[in-house]
């Protein structure tokens, strides 16, 4: 129960535009299949807000590099020495199973800047901390593990651990532009389906590309100073270029909500996903 294994069913398809960081990914892969392990950063952090995509980022990237993806579970324990014990283990393990790719998620809530935060562990947090501390920084598992972390607020991280030799590269991520909508409600699609195939079931829909498109751009809402966020009104359809600097775009779990909405309709009426559908979640 200390580490989750999984192997992804879908790589960079699954991730709409963000082409930029697609092309990195291409970049490492090739370096770890060519063991070219001194162009492999030793971590990369993800820093941007929720819902933007980071977690899928690392899964595209396990699965395109055919490794297993390795997520850190609890470690800690009420009973003296066993957290540390229970780490310890786990690094362990993640060397065992190597080459492979590690994911911290939020990583900021496990480990936060030393002084910043008073734990009346007995020093138990500070040890783990210690662990981790030397084996991100172990030169000779640059290429083999690959830690991955992604947070949403990196100020509160200690700086030794996001350094260059632990964290060497940090990616940021914001929420899609007008015209990325599109590409991540297809991305996402595709990614259904990928689930669909692994676990034996079907995903059918029908959706033309003018219906992806005006799912786009209804993907928004209007955010105004005095009654806050207003939901985008349909026939005040207007090209992605001529968006207002007053409306706030959905992220990508955002839209992955709306359409989980929309196959859930679909199904009440023993239909296949369509526009219709999708137009009123």
């Amino acid at each position: 129960g200390l580490l989750e294994i999984i192997r992804p069913a879908w790589g960079l398809e699954a991730i709409g535009s963000l082409e930029s960081h697609k092309g990195y990914i291409l970049d490492i892969i090739q370096a770890i299949k060519e063991r070219n392990f001194s162009a492999v950063p030793m971590g990369i952090l993800l820093i941007g807000p929720p819902g933007v995509g980071k977690t899928v980022f690392v899964e595209a990237l396990a699965h395109e590099a055919d490794l297993p993806m390795i997520i850190i579970k609890n470690q800690r324990s009420p009973w003296i020495g066993v957290s540390e014990a229970n780490q310890d283990f786990s690094l362990e393990l993640i060397k065992a199973f190597s080459p492979v790719i590690v994911f911290s998620d939020e990583i900021e809530q496990q480990y936060q800047a030393r002084g910043t935060v008073f734990h009346s562990d007995g020093g138990v947090s500070a040890r783990m901390q210690a662990q981790i501390f030397q084996f991100l920084s172990d030169t000779s598992l640059r290429g083999q593990v690959l830690w991955m972390a992604a947070s949403n607020r990196p100020d509160l991280l200690d700086q030794a651990m996001i350094r260059e030799g632990r964290f060497d590269d940090v990616l940021p991520f914001f929420p899609p532009a007008p015209e990325d909508r599109p590409k991540i409600l297809e991305a996402i699609l595709k990614k259904q389906k990928s689930e669909a195939a692994v676990k034996n079931t079907s995903f059918e829909y029908k959706l033309s590309a003018n219906a992806i498109q005006k799912f786009g751009w209804l993907a928004h809402c209007h955010h105004d100073a005095e009654e806050g966020l207003i939901p985008c009104d349909e026939r005040d359809h207007k090209p992605f270029s001529e968006e207002g600097k007053n409306e706030v775009t959905y992220t990508g779990a955002e839209i992955e909500a709306r359409l989980t909405l929309a196959i859930r309709l679909a199904l009440k009426q023993k239909s296949v996903l369509n526009e219709k559908f999708l137009m009123e979640s």
